[in-house]
């Protein structure tokens, strides 16, 4: 999707540090590969703005009480987001 460059995304993919170590570390060193920047971020770190791939459905529930996000992709648990707003 990503590597495709199916999508223009100009921002670093973030990790989570609370993600799969194993899912974080393929992505990570596969995106760097193909020319992606991919960083990783504490959950608490995260601000607008931010473009998340989040492979764990209990980070996404968690992120998505904290932010209004846009949904850029979605396959099978994984989902590729952009943070839009903090929510109240």
């Amino acid at each position: 999707m990503i590597i495709d460059k199916k999508f223009n995304i100009e921002e670093p993919i973030v990790y989570l540090y609370s993600d799969n170590l194993q899912d974080f570390m393929f992505y990570f060193h596969a995106m760097n590969h193909y020319g992606v920047n991919a960083i990783r971020k504490d959950i608490n770190n995260l601000k607008v703005g931010d473009v998340l791939q989040i492979n764990e459905p209990k980070n996404f529930e968690l992120i998505s009480s904290k932010f209004e996000y846009e949904e850029i992709y979605t396959h099978v648990q994984s989902k590729l987001i952009r943070l839009k707003n903090i929510k109240e």
